[in-house]
């Protein structure tokens, strides 16, 4: 998963970048820095109204109204981007023109998981599936589709099993081929 700082890059310097894609965090971490930001900018706007000073009649003089429009641009491009990892065209976007039910759609979109696989706009972004080591004995067989949940559980509640015969067999094998290599730098035979 992206963090907020990786999230503000990625929103600052693929500003007017319109392929690729963008995660849910990615896309959610910038709402929350720029709803912030916003309340933070009114706040000082109604600060500066409420002062008794001469209040400006030009919009440009107010912090929000330089917030919306130096951030339009690049919100824009991370919708798209988002609706890219969605599987979507950014076309999607001009759903909105339809009054109360297109916002909430978008909404929709905007909330839907990534598409794990490559699509039309490129990879997925963040981490990616894990695939044996190339020494593992599967030898870069694909890794295993299904995951158990449970795995972890099964391995803590096997901890305090007591090793069988073979497995102690196996561990001593281990130990003696590493004294003898390591140890006494004897070659294998």
């Amino acid at each position: 998963m992206i963090g907020p700082v990786a999230a503000l890059e990625s929103f600052v310097f693929n500003a007017f970048k319109l392929s690729g894609r963008a995660t849910r965090a990615e896309y959610w971490w910038v709402v929350l820095f720029l709803s912030l930001t916003l309340i933070g900018a009114a706040a000082a706007d109604l600060a500066s109204l409420s002062s008794g000073m001469a209040t400006s009649m030009n919009p440009l003089a107010y912090f929000s109204p330089w917030l919306v429009i130096l951030t339009f641009v690049p919100q824009l491009t991370l919708v798209a981007r988002r609706l890219h990892d969605t599987g979507r065209s950014a076309l999607w976007y001009t759903i909105t023109f339809v009054p109360l039910v297109g916002p909430m759609i978008l909404m929709v979109f905007l909330t839907l998981p990534s598409q794990p696989e490559e699509n039309r706009w490129g990879q997925p972004r963040g981490p990616r599936r894990r695939t044996p080591r190339p020494d593992s004995p599967s030898k870069g067989a694909p890794a295993s589709v299904s995951h158990d949940p449970m795995q972890g559980y099964k391995v803590l509640l096997s901890a305090d099993r007591p090793p069988s015969p073979e497995e102690l067999a196996q561990q001593r094998a281990q130990i003696h081929d590493y004294y003898r290599t390591h140890v006494l730098k004897q070659a294998e035979a």
